[in-house]
């Protein structure tokens, strides 16, 4: 049989010296599409600019694999294609934001050779995009026109996170000599670590051996073997019956939530540590672990069963508190979770101020929704709000529970943008609206099939209807998408419906008003026009922020 050995070069470079080789990195077919979102991208920023102000000489942007065959002027991007794409665009909001000057030249160096050929190619389907809104001189900083949703997920992707990266980039480093001081930082102290192979599909294979057999640091079964395996032998028996106990309560990723949480909620901080290793070594469980089992995560499992059970509370306080833990539950993240724990401890279920606690919870995780907070400063938040409660004052006196003037301008802007249908937000919006106008017709989440999100104003209406005429030139992109052109429909009335004009239309809004709310306020519309789309889109962001006390 026929055997081969791969030789793999291994290097710690700077990451200027990566990304200006004299090779061209380019996407073999086997990557997936550019899938990172505005989580990822934020992390990223928020670490950098954290790394800038520590003590470390060297900050570390992981691995990078290539296949690069002897003497080629290209080289295909194994793995790390995600963390490439996006610190492409970092470099070009960093050069475009500098301006002119030595450091955007070095900025753009890493974008683009002396012979004007891109450093980095994506995929064929967007590499025109990328270079038109991302790589050129000052392109970060434009727009597209047209209709948004025209563009491909990926494209999308690009865009939000090019768009949240610049807002971080401008709130926490301000300045034309702190971005450059971060940029050369960039430049000049983080380092990649590369690992080079001659043949394409040798890599693919490794790369996916790798990935077939990997453990996730973070499964609940790996955190069992860990611990149990570090507390002393003779409690072991006992330890083990007490994990198995949690693991028949809840769902595997609830059992790794909940160590995640116990540990911030010991240690108020963020931390990038291996949960059971840290988890460990801040209750001393080498010298006995029950105790964390007893007091620590048998009753924070037991909280965690009540808020997915969503059962909290007592007769009319149990409603509220349910329908505030309904709506949490379609966020998806879990850093309210925490806050949630700690107020069930701190205070208990029926505690007089439980039902405006999670109204309060509730209303600050939307809303950071909605404003795009980076979820890095969401988790600081969230901590904030465990420091508040420890006072054990009013609700409505913990000022992380507020909505300051500043989160509740740019959840605005967000709700009033010609783009509203392109956020990630925009059917919780649309159910949180419907629930609000009639709890008691929950449209259920968007799926595409028994709930869909309906353009009453079509994307593309065709030549000479009626739509055409109402909005000329660019007004069907500049409506279209915005919040007040929005309702439901099932799948099927969404396809009978198609470009309809309004008048037709709005007999088949008004017909499935008995199952979504949005559709009827719709269909009792007597025209359909700019004036219309902007004045329902107040009336719907009025229905959304006045149960929370709220106005716009």
């Amino acid at each position: 049989m026929a055997s081969f050995q791969m030789f793999i070069k291994s290097s710690v470079l700077p990451i200027e010296n990566v990304y200006s080789m004299d090779c061209q990195l380019q996407l073999p077919w086997f990557q997936r599409a550019y899938a990172w979102n505005e989580m990822h991208v934020g992390r990223l920023v928020h670490d950098l600019i954290e790394a800038l102000s520590g003590p470390r000489q060297r900050y570390s942007l992981g691995h990078m694999t290539l296949a690069r065959p002897l003497g080629a002027g290209q080289a295909s991007i194994i793995d790390g294609y995600q963390r490439s794409i996006s610190l492409t665009i970092l470099f070009a909001l960093l050069r475009d934001l500098i301006g002119d000057g030595p450091v955007a030249d070095r900025l753009h160096d890493l974008i683009e050779s002396d012979s004007r050929k891109v450093r980095l190619l994506p995929q064929p389907g967007i590499a025109q995009f990328f270079r038109s809104f991302v790589q050129e001189r000052g392109s970060s900083l434009k727009e597209p026109g047209g209709d948004l949703m025209d563009c491909s997920p990926s494209e999308r992707n690009i865009l939000a996170n090019r768009d949240h990266m610049r807002n971080k980039l401008s709130d926490d480093v301000p300045g034309n000599e702190n971005m450059k001081s971060l940029a050369l930082f960039i430049i000049e102290k983080c380092i990649l670590i590369l690992d080079e192979v001659e043949d394409e599909e040798e890599a693919r294979d490794l790369l996916r051996r790798k990935e077939e057999t990997g453990l996730s640091p973070h499964s609940s079964e790996l955190a069992k073997v860990t611990l149990l395996t570090t507390i002393p032998s003779h409690e072991q028996e006992e330890a083990a019956g007490l994990f198995e106990g949690v693991q028949a309560q809840l769902p595997a990723d609830d059992v790794s939530n909940v160590l995640s949480h116990i540990r911030l909620l010991k240690t108020r901080r963020r931390s990038s540590r291996a949960v059971e290793s840290e988890l460990i070594q801040l209750f001393r469980m080498q010298n006995s672990g029950l105790p964390f089992l007893r007091n620590e995560l048998l009753p924070r499992a037991a909280a965690m069963v009540q808020l997915n059970r969503r059962d909290i509370g007592r007769d009319n306080a149990r409603e509220e508190i349910k329908r505030s833990l309904h709506m949490l539950s379609c966020i998806d993240h879990q850093m309210w979770v925490p806050a949630a724990l700690h107020w069930l401890d701190l205070m208990g279920a029926n505690h007089p101020e439980t039902p405006l606690f999670f109204a309060r919870l509730d209303r600050l995780t939307y809303m950071m929704k909605i404003a795009s907070v980076d979820p890095t400063d969401q988790e600081t938040r969230f901590i904030k709000v465990l420091e508040a409660m420890d006072a054990k004052g009013p609700v409505d006196q913990m000022i992380p529970l507020q909505i300051e003037k500043r989160l509740l301008a740019v959840a605005l802007e967000n709700l009033r943008s010609r783009t509203f249908y392109a956020k990630r937000f925009h059917s919780l919006v649309l159910r949180r609206i419907s629930l609000h106008i009639d709890p008691e017709l929950d449209p259920g989440p968007v799926d595409g099939d028994r709930v869909t999100v309906e353009h009453v104003l079509p994307r593309k209406p065709e030549a000479g209807m009626q739509w055409r005429r109402d909005f000329p030139g660019e007004d069907v992109a500049n409506y279209c998408n915005r919040i007040g052109n929005l309702a439901f429909f099932s799948l099927e009335e969404n396809n009978i419906a198609g470009n309809s004009d309004f008048f037709i239309k709005s007999l088949l809004l008004a017909n499935a008003g008995g199952r979504f709310v949005l559709s009827a306020r719709a269909g009792h519309e007597q025209e359909w026009t700019r004036e219309t789309i902007m004045r329902r889109g107040e009336e719907l962001i009025a229905i959304l922020l006045e149960p929370w006390q709220l106005t716009p």
